[in-house]
This record gives structure tokens, sequence and C-alpha cells, in this order.
């Protein structure tokens, strides 16, 4: 949707080159900011889905970790990571981005993923 770095991720995940996690937490989220934030209808909506799932792997995540207390929806994709075995976790949250780190789980923005893996 919105292009640039982002986009180039998702496609080297369709690529395989690289392999991106997603829960239905995270889904749900995701596709609830596009509709409420950025008005997308329900045609896109469900296109949007539909490009989310093809490039991710679905992971089933318990709850319970609470490290992120400003946003406890963040929360969820420290346990989808932690699920899917994951070295990174790519965002532009500022509140993940803080962290620096989850455990042995690196967190960086996708620049700074996409350089590190493009040398």
């Amino acid at each position: 949707m919105f292009g640039g770095n982002p986009l180039r991720l998702m496609e080297m995940a369709l690529n395989k080159e690289v392999s991106l996690f997603i829960s239905d937490e995270i889904l749900q989220e995701t596709l609830r900011v596009l509709r409420d934030k950025f008005g997308l209808l329900r045609e896109r909506m469900a296109q949007s889905e539909q490009y989310i799932n093809a490039c991710c792997e679905q992971v089933k995540t318990g709850s319970g970790i609470n490290v992120i207390k400003e946003d406890p929806d963040d929360n969820r994709v420290l346990e989808c990571a932690e699920a899917a075995g994951c070295e990174f976790i790519i965002t532009g949250d500022l509140d993940l981005l803080r962290l620096g780190k989850y455990g042995n789980i690196r967190i960086m923005t996708v620049r700074s993923f996409l350089d590190q893996t493009t040398k």
C-alpha cells in the first residue's frame, strides 16, 4: 500500500529471500489500523489481507509478555517473534525500537535491516 522499503521487504518474502511471520492478533490490529486510520474500504481491506497472508507465515502465540507498558498491543509483536524463533523484529514502532533487543531478537527499522542484508 505504501511502497518504499516496507514493500521491498514484503517482495523479498514473496521471493523467499526472507521469512516474515505474523500472528492473528497482529493481522487483526493491522487491518483495523488500515480501516480506521487510512480509510480502506472492504475490497481494499480484503486485498491487503490476502497480500499480507501471501507474504507472511502465520504463527500461533500465547499471551503473557508484558514488557511494553505504553502500548500493550506491541507486546503481541514480541510474542509473535518469540514463537517464530525470529532473529529480528522489523518495525517503525518507536516503543519497540526503543527496546533495541528482546532476548536474542534484534529490533530495527526496515531501512537498517535492508542495509544490513544487502551488503
